[in-house]
Formats: C-alpha cells, structure tokens, sequence
C-alpha cells in the first residue's frame, strides 16, 4: 500500500493544529508518524545537503584563502632569494679580488726575495776569501 508523503508545510500544519493531515485514512495515526518520521528524515537531510554546501564553500573559501597564503610565501621567498643570489655575487667578487691582492702580494715579494738573494750573492762573491 502505497502512502503519500506529507510535505513539511502539511506536517505543521497538522502538528499545530493537532487534527487530521491532508491524507485521511483508516490508519491516519501511522501515516501521520510515518510521515513526520519521513519529514524528519527529508529535514535532516536537507540539513546535511545544506552543511555538505556550506562546508564546500567554506572549504573553497579556506582553499582560495590558503592558495593567497601560499603566493604571498612565495613572493616573500622569491625576494629572499633574490636577496641571497646578490650577497653570493657580492662574496664571490670579494674573493676573486682578494686572490687577486694575494696573488700580487706573493708576486712582489718573491721579487723582491729575488733581488735580495742577487745582491747577497753579489756581496757574497765580493768578499775575499779566506
């Protein structure tokens, strides 16, 4: 036997004013738990449809919020980035001219133990032998 639901409206309705719903039958009393249970069951899911929609676009929301999240991080660790690349530049120009400075240094004074160790020679050749 086939029972027509009740909508929500009806169910009111008929639960206010405590008399028959719309659908009268021998077994009214049934129809109408049966219904109010389906009612319920028709409200909580509704409840859930309308949660599961709020909860997706909260989380879409929370997606869109988290992805601007994530391109301000990553603009912020592109210009640390940039930040380091200048100081290995700025470093790695400091070393070549320093290995520059030392290389010029050693240069010098090897020529200058050079010219000391030729006139020592010279002043050793010099000196009468004994």
């Amino acid at each position: 036997m086939h029972t027509r639901r009740c909508t929500t409206a009806a169910l009111r309705l008929a639960f206010a004013s405590r008399c028959k719903p719309r659908s009268a039958s021998p077994k009214w009393r049934h129809k109408f738990l049966y219904g109010l249970r389906g009612a319920r069951v028709r409200m909580r899911c509704c409840r859930v449809a309308q949660h599961t929609s709020h909860a997706r676009a909260f989380h879409a929301c929370a997606r869109t919020r988290h992805v601007q999240e994530l391109l301000e991080r990553k603009k912020t660790l592109e210009a640390q980035i940039l930040a380091l690349r200048n100081k290995i530049e700025i470093i790695e120009r400091r070393q070549v001219e320093r290995r520059a400075l030392d290389d010029k240094r050693r240069q010098e004074e090897l020529a200058y133990l050079k010219h000391q160790a030729k006139h020592l020679d010279m002043f050793l050749k010099s000196m009468p032998k004994m």
